[in-house]
This record gives structure tokens, sequence and C-alpha cells, in this order.
């Protein structure tokens, strides 16, 4: 749980940075952030996420704007949507813990 609890909050980061990034056509920022949130995700399993990430990272580094704008806004709705699930899981394994065996 907490490699998932740490990839939340990573993830929700990583998005702010790139959202930022857009905003001042900073395509290197974009590049490197998408870089970091494609690498997180495939850790976590979160493969759903980690290539919309990588899509963003080879518009970045060409530098394609309107590409760049329409990933970064699919890779947001993605990663709400990860981070939704995940929340969900956490909270059902929370639910099903069992005692300590000792």
């Amino acid at each position: 749980p907490e490699v998932l609890q740490t990839f939340q909050e990573q993830a929700q980061q990583n998005l702010q940075s790139i959202r930022q990034a857009c905003a001042a056509t900073n395509h290197s920022g974009v590049f490197e952030t998408a870089h970091t949130l494609k690498g997180a995700a495939g850790s976590v399993g979160a493969f759903q996420l980690a290539h919309p990430a990588e899509q963003l990272e080879d518009a970045a580094e060409r530098a394609d704007a309107a590409a760049v704008d329409r990933l970064s806004a699919e890779l947001t709705y993605l990663t709400d949507a990860t981070l939704a699930a995940i929340a969900s899981i956490l909270e059902q394994a929370q639910d099903k813990r069992w005692p300590a065996p000792f």
C-alpha cells in the first residue's frame, strides 16, 4: 500500500508540474516530468497511464505544441481515473486487513 500511496502523491505533483510547464510553453519541463510519470506509472503497473505519458514525452521532445496540449489533457483525465482506482483499491485493502499473526 505504501508504494501506491507514494505513487498517488507523486502523480498529483507530476500532473501539476506538467500543467505549469504547458502553461509556460516549457517543452523541456513537460518532457522531464512526463518521463518521470511514465516510469512511476510503469513501476506500479499503471500501463494505461505510462503509454500516454510516453506519447506526451515524445511530443514535448519534438516541441509539438498542439500535441502537447492534447496529450496533457488526455493524461490529466487518465491520471485522475487511475488515482481514483488506486484510492478505491487502498480503501478496500484497509477494510480487509488481517490482524498480525503474532
